[in-house]
């Protein structure tokens, strides 16, 4: 059972998001420290790949702060 700050995503639909930011972040010159828990989002999903699982369970925060920072560098170009 799900917490109630928590969220269930695809690995695949994370993997997505996440080379997406990082791709952003990267052609901005931002570091990935600058997206908050974006490292311990990345474990999770390799952990998840190598695991061949289909879904993680991740803190909603986590996503929430992943979108803003994706957002904030598209807004920059």
């Amino acid at each position: 059972m799900l917490k109630p700050q928590q969220v269930s995503i695809e690995t695949g639909v994370l993997k997505n998001r996440l080379t997406a930011a990082y791709e952003n972040l990267r052609m901005s010159g931002q570091s990935m420290a600058a997206v908050r828990h974006f490292e311990d989002l990345w474990d999770i999903k390799e952990r998840a790949l190598l695991e061949r699982q289909q879904s993680v369970v991740v803190p909603s925060g986590w996503l929430s702060q992943l979108e803003q920072a994706a957002e904030k560098v598209e807004k920059l170009h």
